[in-house]
């Protein structure tokens, strides 16, 4: 990992304020903590697992979209956070501000959730973000998705779902 800061790469401030979305899907992550990090850690209840999870960024803003299985005979579930993005040096900082459950409720906390993440590399294909103590090596790598919609689709969620009950 430490070789990506020798490539080439945009500064990140770059890629969060572009006007047109930038979609990753996550690719790796150290642990279930670093998930949990900058996502809900709803995936850790008894009987659900961590199917995909989706970064977008525009114009500072963030969604991080996750989905979550559940095992047995029960439909997949949708999460979705949404916030704002700033940049300090090579820091990158989603203040989320709201975010909408599987049934589609919005859950309403007291204050805005503060996540930080140090970006290792970033690029309109790849961005790698460290979400432990910095040189902590938890690291996170999203790769560039082109279709989210059919993803999303082929896991029976989103707005055209595969089966319609």
């Amino acid at each position: 990992v430490s070789s990506l800061t020798a490539l080439p790469s945009n500064p990140f401030k770059v890629l969060t304020s572009s006007s047109s979305p930038l979609t990753y899907s996550v690719a790796f992550a150290h642990d279930d903590a670093s998930l949990s990090h900058v996502g809900t850690g709803l995936h850790n209840v008894p009987l659900a697992r961590l199917d995909a999870m989706y970064l977008t960024l525009k114009a500072n803003t963030v969604t991080i979209q996750e989905v979550i299985r559940i095992i047995g005979p029960f439909p997949n579930v949708l999460n979705t956070l949404y916030g704002r993005t700033t940049v300090e040096g090579d820091d990158v900082v989603f203040t989320i501000n709201s975010v909408i459950d599987g049934t589609g409720k919005e859950l309403v906390g007291e204050e805005d959730r503060i996540v930080t993440c140090n970006i290792v590399y970033g690029s309109e294909n790849v961005v790698v973000m460290e979400t432990g103590e910095k040189g902590e090596g938890k690291y996170l790598i999203f790769v560039k998705e082109e279709d989210l919609d059919g993803q999303l689709y082929e896991k029976n969620l989103g707005e055209e779902k595969k089966n319609k009950i």
